[in-house]
């Protein structure tokens, strides 16, 4: 069965009347990623449960439960953690829904995730997660960083960096970052108390007027422009 063979475009869980769907954002093809009726195993995946991405061969969508959405993949298993789905008529209310682009081996999708929120000077997140950059605010998430993750290493995702770095843009990385890679783990900062290695410049992390609340003087460690 085809997942456009399930239905129609979704904006709620009760849209998807037909026994065993759920309202999932899917790529179709060229268009733009919808949300859309998809088939859901049985039983999915809970919230907090281990979870993967599934597909028919053409389009793609994960393994949890109506409600949950399979977030941050693996990108070379991808498995991940079903999170709570928000962003629809009948989602339930959370302290941050975050609109985030995700890509992989099957779709670029926006998915829209409850999240929650964290100080990446001060992070209070569980032992397994970092606080990450993701849909403009910095939210707690799976440490995707393994034994890689350190102080210069190369990065390719928001979550592959150790605590207390970012995964940023090469091009005005300091010198200690490879320029042939898209990304390099670099040290956030205050810029009210700048205190940077390999004297480097504490920048603003923001454009002004950007910041999330008590974000504002975050920073990252950079080449100065």
């Amino acid at each position: 069965m085809n997942a456009y063979d399930c239905g129609y475009d979704c904006s709620s869980q009760k849209t998807c009347k037909l026994p065993g769907t759920a309202c999932k954002p899917i790529n179709l093809g060229e268009e733009s990623p919808i949300n859309h009726c998809v088939p859901t195993p049985a039983p999915g995946a809970a919230i907090g449960e281990p979870c993967a991405q599934v597909g028919d061969g053409k389009w793609s969508w994960d393994s949890c439960a109506p409600g949950g959405i399979c977030w941050p993949l693996d990108p070379d298993t991808l498995e991940g953690t079903c999170q709570p789905q928000c962003g629809l008529s009948d989602s339930e209310a959370c302290a941050l829904c975050v609109e985030i682009a995700v890509t992989n081996d099957f779709i670029t999708e926006p998915i829209a995730v409850c999240a929650t929120p964290c100080d990446p000077l001060a992070p209070a997140c569980e032992t397994s997660e970092i606080c990450a950059p993701a849909g403009g605010d910095f939210i707690c998430v799976a440490d995707g960083s393994g034994d890689a993750g350190a102080l210069y290493d190369p990065c390719t995702a928001f979550n592959e960096c150790d605590p207390g770095l970012v995964c940023a843009n090469s091009t005005n990385a300091p010198l200690n970052c490879d320029p042939e890679v898209i990304g390099c783990c670099v040290a956030l900062c205050d810029t009210g108390l700048p205190d940077c290695p390999d004297a480097l410049s504490c920048q603003p992390f923001y454009q002004p007027g950007q910041a999330p609340a008590g974000l504002e003087a975050l920073g990252y460690c950079r080449v100065m422009p």
